[in-house]
This record gives structure tokens, C-alpha cells and sequence, in this order.
């Protein structure tokens, strides 16, 4: 049963500039002198994933009513008016979201508060996290390297990350078949992604596309549009969203949720209100993660310098971190959270967190996220505030550049 809307402050626009002169859009559920908390979204959507316009299954707005300072950030090329990210000057990759992105957006808060953020994020939004913690960066040719000094600072400056079906690695150490589900291992593979995405044909024919954007986030607004359009034109419009939603549900059925844990409202609330386009870079270095078994920098095809891999480096992560996962997430099993992710941090304060009967998005939205999630994202939030003292530092000194 859905509960009513939580009651928090007024939302207001703000914006952060990364390094290489992008805008990002941000919303803020203001609390002056609260502990301030960063919420970031996943791949191919935008802020409105931790705040959906349907009661009750907004995390901003819980944390906004537990007392906390709450900021929203669009990735670079992601959002709606008045949040909208600018898109930078050429098509973003997946390196761009952690090496240029959170840094930037970890340094509004920052300065605005003058206090180190807790951060949220969800899928890509905590990879993206993890990069930016280990310090990397680009180099003057524009090669990823990792910088001590650099990693340091970023670990001053975060009070503590939940990841939420975030893939350390986009590995699944079981085949998809006929074997796995008699063994009862279905949840322990992924047979879109494993058999479909990771095959070299459909790498190749993303890479010669003549697309540098998959209008994934276009197809959603046409959508709104027309069940925007006035008289019976609208309601033809509602239609196609309510049978255009069900469609996706059931063809992604296990693999973007579960469809149990989610409603036809929160169904079209997703469809219309979170979806974003998506660089033919970020999906082509997605599949190549899969292909890989691994998050490795954008491919450049050097054979003398190999790409630099971000999953061989979580144990410069020492900030306090918290992973969830959601029993049924054929995305982001368990197992792999433990394997690949929980083990390799280098945090003495890290835990993890398994919700049963959670797919992937529905750990963000579902049914029961207001009820079996947001209340232990608080509590954990709670305790590491608590341990972080407001910086009283002068100015000058809050506004170290992060990036």
C-alpha cells in the first residue's frame, strides 16, 4: 500500500562546473546546517530516479524529512528543465561521469555547506563514485591515470557512499541455460547482457552507428507529449504510455526489476519522468565491460598502453562505504557485489546490505523501497554524520579544487 508524500523543504536549482567547462544541473532540498547528502543517478537517466513525482518513493524527500541536507545531480548530457546538464564538447563516456562529474558536483556541495557529503548513488551514479574516489583522472593526452595526492583529497572530501546495484565488475561467473536454472542459479546470470550485448558483432555495430546518441530519453518525451495533448488525443497518448510501459516491463522482466515489486504508476512514473539519452561512447564502453568482465577506461585500441582498469583499484577506497543489492538483480547478483566489490574496498567500515525480493531499478522505486530501503539508507546515513564534524574552515580553504 503506496503512503502519502513526505513532507520536506522547497526544491531550488543549483549548479556545479567541472573542470573542462560543462554545466551540471542540480536540485537541493535545502537544510541549513544539516549534514548534506549527494544523490546520483544511473545510466541513461537523471535526477528524478531518486526523486519520482509518485508519493512516497522519493528518497530525496525522505532524507529532505529526516533532517538532511539533500542535493540532486545530472550527469553531464542528463536531466529536464530546470536541471539540465550541459553536455560538454564532445559525446560523454562513462570516464567523463567519475573523472569530471562527481568531482565537480562533491565541490558545490562542499563549498556551499562547507561540509564533506554523504554520497547515494545508484548503478552508473556509484561507479562513477568509485572513480572518482581512486583518484583518477585524465592526463594531457587524455589517458586515465590515478594520482595519490589527487585520491587523497577526494577521500577528505566524501563522509561516506551507499552503492545501490552498483557492478563492480559486470561479471557473472554463471552461464546462461538450461543447466544454470535446473542448479537453481537463474539469478546468478544474465542472458540480454551475457548473450546478447557481450557478443563482438554487436560491439562492432556500435562503434560504426552513425548515432552519437541513442534517443533513448527522445522516445520518452514524445510519449509525455502526447499524453500531455488536450481532449481524446490525450487520452490515445495515456494509452500508448500505459501499454508501451507494460510492454518494457515484461520484456525486461528480472532484468531492469522485478516486476512484483512494481505498479503500473511507478511503471510510467519511470518512463516518462527518469529516462535520458545515451552517448554511443557510454553505451559502447558499457558493453565493452561486459565483454571484459571488467570497468576499464574507454578502449583507445593502443596496443603499447592498455586501458587503465578502475576495478583493480577499489582498495584506495577507504571512506565508509555501504552496498546494497537486491536478491533478484540479474544485473548486479549478490555474490558479485561480495566478490568483486564488498572484498576489494579498502574501507575498515564497509557492510552490505541484501533486500529480498529487489531486481535492479526497483531498489531505487519499488513497492517496497520506502519501507525495506529508505529507512535503513537513514540510519546508515545517521551514524556516519555523526561522526563528521562541521568544517569551520575559511573559505578559501573549502574551495580546494576536487577535479
Amino acid at each position: 500500500m503506496r503512503t502519502g508524500s513526505i513532507g520536506s523543504t522547497a526544491p531550488a536549482a543549483e549548479r556545479a562546473l567541472t573542470s573542462d567547462g560543462v554545466l551540471l544541473g542540480m536540485r537541493r532540498y535545502p537544510r541549513p546546517n544539516a549534514p548534506p547528502v549527494l544523490l546520483l543517478h544511473g545510466l541513461a537517466q537523471n535526477l528524478h530516479g531518486w526523486d519520482l513525482p509518485v508519493p512516497g518513493h522519493s528518497l530525496a524527500r525522505h532524507l529532505s524529512a529526516a533532517g538532511f541536507d539533500v542535493w540532486l545531480g545530472n550527469l553531464r548530457g542528463h536531466g529536464r528543465r530546470p536541471h539540465r546538464s550541459g553536455a560538454g564538447a564532445r559525446a560523454a563516456r562513462i570516464d567523463d561521469y567519475g573523472l569530471l562529474d562527481v568531482p565537480a558536483l562533491l565541490d558545490r556541495v562542499r563549498r556551499v555547506t562547507g561540509r564533506p557529503p554523504l554520497v547515494v548513488g545508484h548503478s552508473m551514479g556509484g561507479i562513477a563514485t568509485l572513480m572518482c574516489l581512486q583518484g583518477a583522472a585524465y592526463d594531457a593526452q587524455g589517458r586515465v591515470i590515478i594520482d595519490p595526492a589527487r585520491a587523497e583529497a577526494r577521500q577528505r572530501a566524501v563522509a561516506g557512499a551507499v552503492l545501490v546495484a552498483v557492478p563492480p565488475g559486470l561479471r557473472w561467473d554463471v552461464r546462461p541455460g538450461l543447466a544454470s536454472w535446473l542448479r537453481g542459479e537463474k539469478w546468478e546470470c544474465n542472458p540480454l547482457l551475457q548473450s546478447v550485448l557481450a557478443r563482438r558483432p554487436v560491439r562492432g555495430l556500435l562503434k560504426r552507428l552513425p548515432l552519437d546518441v541513442f534517443p533513448t530519453g527522445g522516445v520518452a518525451r514524445a510519449v509525455d507529449r502526447a499524453a500531455a495533448l488536450p481532449g481524446p488525443f490525450g487520452l490515445v497518448g495515456a494509452g500508448v504510455v500505459h501499454v508501451g510501459g507494460a510492454a518494457v516491463s515484461r520484456a525486461l522482466a528480472h532484468t531492469l526489476w522485478n516486476p512484483e515489486n512494481m505498479d503500473r504508476a511507478l511503471v510510467e512514473a519511470e518512463t516518462r519522468h527518469t529516462l535520458e539519452d545515451a552517448s554511443r561512447a557510454v553505451l559502447h564502453q558499457f558493453v565493452d565491460w561486459i565483454a571484459h568482465g571488467t570497468m576499464r577506461e574507454y578502449t583507445t585500441d593502443d596496443p603499447a598502453r592498455p586501458p587503465h582498469v578502475y576495478a583493480d583499484h577499489l582498495q584506495s577506497v577507504q571512506v565508509p562505504v555501504l552496498m546494497v543489492a537486491g536478491e533478484l538483480d540479474r544485473v548486479v547478483p549478490p555474490s558479485q557485489v561480495v566478490r568483486h566489490g564488498l572484498r576489494n574496498v579498502g574501507s575498515s567500515d564497509r557492510a552490505l546490505l541484501v533486500l529480498p525480493g529487489f531486481g535492479h531499478n526497483d531498489l531505487r522505486v519499488g513497492l517496497a523501497a520506502p519501507t525495506a530501503l529508505y529507512p535503513r539508507i537513514v540510519e546508515w546515513l545517521r551514524d556516519r554524520a555523526a561522526l563528521t564534524l562541521p568544517n569551520r574552515a575559511p573559505a578559501s580553504a573549502r574551495a580546494h579544487d576536487l577535479g
